[in-house]
């Protein structure tokens, strides 16, 4: 019991890092980086939640860099 509680906090804390996985954010180091050391904050969670939610996928960076050059 202690064990899945403990397995669904870490999921639950690491869940921006999993969205910014599923969609292939194209920063997603930065991002697992900034949830680490301030995910533990109620603000850095939320920073890093929306950053995986709306920050820019490799596929998008690839179409910027092919419409420029």
């Amino acid at each position: 019991m202690l064990f899945a509680i403990l397995a669904a906090a870490l999921v639950l804390y690491f869940l921006p890092v999993l969205m910014g996985r599923q969609r292939d954010v194209s920063t997603i180091q930065g991002l697992a980086l900034v949830n680490l050391l301030l995910g533990w904050t109620v603000v850095g969670w939320l920073a890093c939640l929306i950053w995986a939610a709306v920050g820019a996928t490799r596929a998008q960076d690839a179409f910027y860099r092919k419409q420029v050059g």
